[in-house]
């Protein structure tokens, strides 16, 4: 993030930006880059309440209106069976919507994966699903950003290049069809 040239710790020390750790193989270190405002925990010794608890005291705190969870799959990873990591991302969803924040939740594709998602519940319960790649064109890579889904709206349905640029992020390639 600071290719970005985004201050977060500025973010952190004004009570603007919070992170939850709720990776199982390692302890979130952000230490060197931003202030330690950070609580880690495991899931298998911390409940999902706790963790919908931790979420919720977070965005009433700071007055959040946006969340990211990246990736979602170290959530469902903490479930044995696939019917219980569904049953909690649905949870999840359910608090999100509660909650009136817009959310942004990750997901690992497998390559040639047809479905969107480790759990098969991603796409369902989601209101719109943006699709990065990095595809092969000849010798060199090339990536792209794909609208699959967004309920509500028109858009386009083509893989769109796109760029990420120091300094300025995201840069989508877009032409207007004629």
């Amino acid at each position: 993030m600071s290719h970005f040239r985004w201050d977060l710790g500025k973010l952190m020390s004004a009570d603007k930006l919070r992170f939850i750790d709720a990776s199982i193989s390692y302890p979130l270190n952000l230490s060197k880059q931003v202030p330690t405002r950070v609580k880690p925990f495991d899931l298998s010794e911390y409940l999902m309440e706790d963790f919908y608890g931790d979420l919720e005291t977070a965005v009433k705190e700071i007055g959040a209106r946006r969340i990211v969870i990246d990736p979602i799959t170290v959530i469902g990873l903490h479930f044995r069976d696939p019917i219980e990591a569904r049953r909690e991302l649905f949870g999840l969803s359910r608090l999100l919507t509660q909650l009136g924040v817009t959310s942004i939740l990750t997901s690992e594709i497998s390559r040639g994966a047809q479905v969107l998602g480790r759990f098969g519940v991603e796409e369902f319960i989601s209101t719109g699903v943006i699709v990065l790649r990095m595809i092969e064109q000849g010798s060199r890579r090339l990536r792209t950003i794909e609208i699959r889904k967004m309920r509500g709206t028109g858009h386009q349905i083509d893989m769109i290049p796109m760029d990420i640029v120091e300094g300025k992020g995201i840069r989508v390639q877009y032409k207007r069809r004629a």
